[in-house]
Formats: C-alpha cells, sequence, structure tokens
C-alpha cells in the first residue's frame, strides 16, 4: 500500500479532475472523495462525518439558508426598481450594482449574493441597452471583494476563525476582519468602476431578442377530427407518448384557449392543439394522429404567453438538483405544470430535440407556465430567472 499521503494526493487529484470535468455533481463528488478516503484508510471511519459538525459549515448553512430567503422574498423586484435611475450611465450603472453586491456578500454568500443580483443587472442591462458583457466580471469580483469585510463573508473567514479559537481559545469577533477587509474592498471597487470596466470586451448581442424566444418556428397548430386516435388521451399521456419530444403549449376547445394545460386534461373531439416541437417530429406525428394540420393563427402566438402564462428563460445553477438528469426523466410537466420549449448551451444553436438532453449547469431552458408555477420550479430545481 503507497504511503497516506500519495494516497490523499491522489484522491485529490481525481476530486479535481471529476470538478472540471462536470459529468458527476460536485456534492456526488465530495462525498465519493470522502468514502474512497475512509475505503483506503487515510480518514478514520469513525472521525468521517465529524466535518459536518464543523462550526464553519453549520455556519455557512446558515447564511445560505438567510440567502435563500431574501430571493424568494421579492427582494429582487425592489432592487430592480432601486436601481433603475443608474441605468442613465453605464458607469454609474456598473458602479451602484458592484457596490450592491459586495455589500450583500459581506454579510451572505457570495454565490447568494450573485444569484441575487444577477437577474437585477441583466434586467436592467436590457431595457437600457448595455452590453451584457461588462457586468458580470464586475459583480463577481465584487462578491469577492465584499467576502473580505466581515467573519461570515466567505467561508475561509469562518475557518481562519476556528483554527485561532483551537490555538489561542479566541475566535475572530464579526467585524475584526474590517479594518483591512474594507479598505482592500474600497480600493477594487474604486477601480473595478473606472477602469476594470473598460477594459473588458463589449459583446453587444446583434439582437436583443434571445434566440430562444424564436420557439414559434417550432410551433404548429392542429384539429382533433373525428375518429383521430389522440381523443380520449390526456396531455400526459399523449407527450409520453411521443417520448417528451412534443410538447402542447394550449389546447382550444369551444373558441376557448387553455395556455399550458394540465397533464390529466383529456382531449376531445373537436379540440384544437398548439404543439411545440421539431418538425421532424411533429410532421409524422400529424400523419399518424390523422390531425388537421392548421396555419398558424393569431391564437398561436398568443398561446407563447398570455393573462398568467408567462414565457421565462432561466439558468441552471451548479447546485440544481436536475443536473445530469434527462428531460425524459423529469417529466416537468406532471410535476411542476410547467412546459420546457428549448435549450440553449454555450451560445449553441437551441435543442428542441428533448427527450434524450441531459441538463448541464450553465443550461439556458426556455420555460411556458403560470407565474407562481415558474417561480415554484425555480425554487425546487436551483433556477436562476433571467428575462420573462
Amino acid at each position: 500500500m503507497p504511503p497516506d499521503y500519495i494516497l490523499v494526493f491522489g484522491i485529490l487529484a481525481c476530486t479535481l479532475v471529476l470538478f472540471a470535468s462536470g459529468k458527476l455533481r460536485y456534492d456526488y463528488v465530495a462525498i465519493l472523495a470522502l468514502l474512497t478516503g475512509v475505503f483506503l484508510g487515510v480518514v478514520p471511519a469513525a472521525s468521517a462525518f465529524s466535518g459536518f459538525g464543523h462550526p464553519a459549515v453549520i455556519t455557512v448553512a446558515a447564511v445560505l439558508i438567510i440567502s435563500k430567503a431574501l430571493q424568494n422574498s421579492g427582494v429582487v423586484s425592489f432592487v430592480t426598481k432601486l436601481l433603475a435611475p443608474t441605468r442613465v450611465s453605464e458607469q454609474k450603472h456598473i458602479t451602484a450594482n458592484t457596490t450592491l453586491v459586495a455589500l450583500l456578500s459581506s454579510f451572505m454568500n457570495n454565490v447568494g449574493a450573485l444569484a441575487l443580483m444577477l437577474p437585477v443587472s441583466l434586467q436592467n442591462a436590457q431595457k437600457a441597452s448595455y452590453s451584457p458583457s461588462k457586468l458580470l466580471m464586475p459583480l463577481s469580483f465584487a462578491s469577492l471583494l465584499g467576502g473580505l469585510v466581515t467573519l461570515i463573508g466567505t467561508p475561509t473567514n469562518i475557518v481562519i476563525s476556528t483554527y485561532r479559537m483551537q490555538f489561542t481559545g479566541e475566535p475572530f469577533a464579526m467585524f475584526d476582519f474590517t479594518p483591512v477587509g474594507i479598505v482592500i474592498a474600497i480600493v477594487g471597487l474604486i477601480y473595478i468602476s473606472t477602469i476594470g470596466w473598460r477594459l473588458l470586451p463589449n459583446r453587444i448581442p446583434k439582437s436583443r431578442k434571445s434566440k430562444l424566444s424564436h420557439v414559434e418556428d417550432y410551433i404548429t397548430e392542429v384539429k382533433v377530427p373525428e375518429g383521430s386516435r389522440l381523443i380520449g388521451l390526456s396531455i400526459s399521456q399523449l407527450e409520453n407518448d411521443c417520448e417528451n419530444e412534443l410538447t402542447v403549449m394550449a389546447m382550444i376547445r369551444q373558441s376557448r384557449t387553455r395556455s399550458a394545460p394540465q397533464g390529466n386534461e383529456r382531449i376531445l373531439e373537436g379540440d384544437t392543439l398548439i404543439l411545440e416541437g421539431d418538425p421532424s417530429i411533429l410532421t409524422p406525428f400529424i400523419a399518424s394522429g390523422k390531425l388537421i394540420h392548421f396555419e398558424k393563427s393569431t391564437e398561436t402566438y398568443l398561446a407563447l404567453g398570455s393573462g398568467n402564462i408567462r414565457i421565462a428563460e432561466m439558468v441552471l445553477l451548479p447546485n440544481s438538483p436536475i443536473q445530469g438528469q434527462s428531460v425524459r426523466g423529469l417529466h416537468m410537466h406532471d410535476k411542476y405544470g410547467i412546459n420546457l420549449l428549448a435549450i440553449s448551451r454555450r451560445g449553441e444553436k437551441p435543442i428542441t430535440r428533448l427527450a434524450q438532453t441531459k441538463f448541464k449547469t450553465g443550461d439556458v431552458l426556455l420555460l411556458q407556465g403560470g407565474k407562481h408555477a415558474l417561480q415554484q420550479a425555480g425554487n425546487s430545481l436551483e433556477l436562476l430567472g433571467l428575462a420573462e
């Protein structure tokens, strides 16, 4: 058996490779590394999980809870309105956003502060026609600078405080880091807001409308005639029969439009269905179901989002529980009452044949559903809203 230090470095190297590959969720990788250490004997089995009781872990968990509460409390809408006057100048906008995210990250987790400010910054940038590329990196640096100011600003400060307690019997207090940290933070923020942001590329999108928003190219309107095999099927059964390659965006019955119908809704003779999916799937489906194909009407475009029904773009965050899962296995319509219309990944062409697609961190999802359902899905699945 190799020496313990070689085993430890080997485990760490494999862990870093798995982190970088992104093939497994980060929490799975961490647990796998810990269990490997126990199996190889470099971590005592009796104390394998003692780290979960470390004050730093508990403090960070508490800060994450506070961060999530702030995200779900409507603070984003309030802050968006608060920062709206700064849109008159790109420099004022960047200064206001970086200062606020630094202040927030002083008292909450850096990722939580960014998650809170990202939609605010992107929405204001979109309304003012600024390049989002000049906002994102300053926000990231500002969140790191803010973490230097207080004890709970970053987990590193908490770990150092714990070690000081072990060796001297006295931990650092909440604001012991402030005299040094606030000077560094202020100098850094001044540089970012005056010089730093000007060095970043000015990538202005060709169109303010996202490529994902052109989902109407994949929409078809059909009528269910007498004798169609679809009569009596529920929406969920229809979508499952198509292996979730098609989405029923709306149902028109007796001149009444039902956007994002429930999965248990039954299809009746005479119903008009507005379907979304790749044309290579839609064409044979229409033929096999003996459906009558219509030209797109006004109702087709209204089905994209009307009344309480919204179209929203959301980014998949690193700690999302659906990372690595397939669309087919998720049953998003049945569980959350929303439709997944398309996925964009790293600026590539939107993915519309979704059944076999596995979610990855950073994916931009185009979702349709009620406002409350979208909010619930965003909270449950760790999705960050961009725009509607």
